[in-house]
């Protein structure tokens, strides 16, 4: 890859589109939400402006200290390219930790126990439905696969996992500034790793502004796009990166359609 384009790159900043739903959100105003999601929505951009090979993407990844991934999280089809590009990041000799939305960190013990094969995903999944009623590994309006299935993956390749906050949530307001502290605290721990953080896109920027937050430079991908962005996107492919002009990177398939399904 020529040595401009992997500045490019490695400086990518990308969020993956989430709609979330009303149990992720419950605790906000309608007011608040919806300035909440409009703000990120408007920092995405409203056009492309340049492409990137999924070769010329997982080479930058590969350097990368911090990757995050924003999640959609009822979407199939997103969790699909996510776990594609970590299933090749790995067999290129990455090692990986993980910051997961989709577990809290009161479980973080539970989870290393999993890991360590002194349990399995049946006994972890009902002590963490038990503590937390709205276990994202049992949720039936999300893609509860998907994060069962991260955490399956994390166990055959020996990657450390981290709740990205505590469960239940707390206010909206106060969220991102805790996934923030939570994952300066594990990228200062593993110092020898890339460390993944899947989290809502709604939080990485605007309002949530979570990426600014932690104040740590790395790749950031995205998914679902909003519908401006989309909408101004006539060339669509099935395969590489898009990189809105607001600065952040999307996977391309994704522009196929709204829901990204």
């Amino acid at each position: 890859m020529p040595r401009r384009n992997g500045r490019i790159i490695l400086t990518l900043l990308g969020i993956a589109a989430c709609t979330p739903s009303e149990f992720v959100w419950s605790d906000a105003p309608s007011a608040e939400l919806h300035s909440y999601l409009e703000s990120f929505a408007e920092a995405c951009g409203d056009g492309i402006d340049r492409r990137a090979s999924q070769v010329e993407m997982l080479e930058a990844l590969r350097s990368a200290r911090l990757i995050w991934l924003g999640d959609h999280h009822e979407s199939e089809r997103l969790h699909t390219l996510q776990r594609d590009l970590l299933e090749q990041l790995v067999r290129t000799g990455a090692r990986l930790t993980f910051v997961l939305e989709a577990v809290g960190s009161e479980d973080d013990a539970a989870v290393a126990r999993y890991l360590r094969g002194d349990r399995s995903l049946a006994e972890l999944r009902t002590e963490i439905a038990g503590r937390w009623p709205g276990s994202w590994l049992e949720e039936a309006t999300l893609d509860a696969a998907f994060y069962r299935g991260l955490l399956e993956f994390a166990k055959e390749h020996t990657i450390p996992v981290f709740g990205a906050e505590p469960t239940p949530r707390v206010p909206l307001r106060h969220r991102d500034d805790t996934i923030a502290r939570r994952v300066q605290q594990v990228a200062a721990a593993a110092a020898e790793r890339t460390v993944v953080v899947v989290v809502g896109q709604a939080h990485l920027l605007g309002t949530g502004n979570l990426v600014a937050r932690t104040g740590l430079s790395g790749a950031v991908l995205g998914g679902v796009p909003p519908a401006r962005l989309r909408d101004a996107t006539p060339s669509r492919t099935d395969r590489g990166f898009f990189r809105s002009n607001g600065g952040l990177w999307w996977f391309a398939p994704m522009f196929a359609d709204a829901r990204g399904r």
